[in-house]
């Protein structure tokens, strides 16, 4: 579990130090559904289609790209990029599951580059509700490198 979690810390930092750059000036991730409800009855409900990196088979996590923002040309490019690094696929206008999501992180929410990471159990990370919930809150995750989220289970 020690060299996945520095794999996953490794291409989490190689893609926001990308975003970053002047390169990909302005790719960084942000995910939340303006119009989705923290109220763990919504967990079932579908989100309204956006950008999506579907990392469930490698990760078992799901990034909903939300924010206006995320439609950038150099922003969209980099986070096809970041997907591909997470061996997930990228889709422009797509929903993550909500059918076994332990829980939602937001993101830079009410920001143009919002984004929601939905966590699963599995992979490499085993994430419990109270781990994804942990990793959520912790401004130095190797999954969301723009600081806290805001955790709904």
């Amino acid at each position: 579990m020690k060299n996945n979690t520095q794999t996953i810390a490794i291409l989490s930092t190689l893609l926001f130090a990308a975003a970053s750059s002047t390169s990909f000036a302005g790719w960084k991730m942000k995910w939340k559904n303006k119009n989705q409800s923290d109220d763990k009855q919504q967990t079932s409900q579908p989100a309204a289609p956006s950008m999506v990196c579907d990392a469930m088979g490698s990760y078992a996590i799901c990034y909903a790209f939300t924010g206006a923002g995320n439609s950038e040309s150099n922003t969209q490019k980099g986070n096809e990029m970041a997907c591909k690094l997470m061996k997930g696929s990228f889709a422009i206008s797509s929903t993550c599951k909500t059918d076994g999501v332990l829980g939602k992180c937001a993101v830079l929410p009410k920001q143009p580059k919002e984004y929601t990471l939905y966590y699963y159990s599995g992979g490499p990370m085993k994430f419990t509700p109270a781990s994804a919930e942990t990793d959520c809150k912790n401004p130095k995750s190797s999954l969301h490198a723009q600081g806290a989220g805001q955790w709904s289970g």
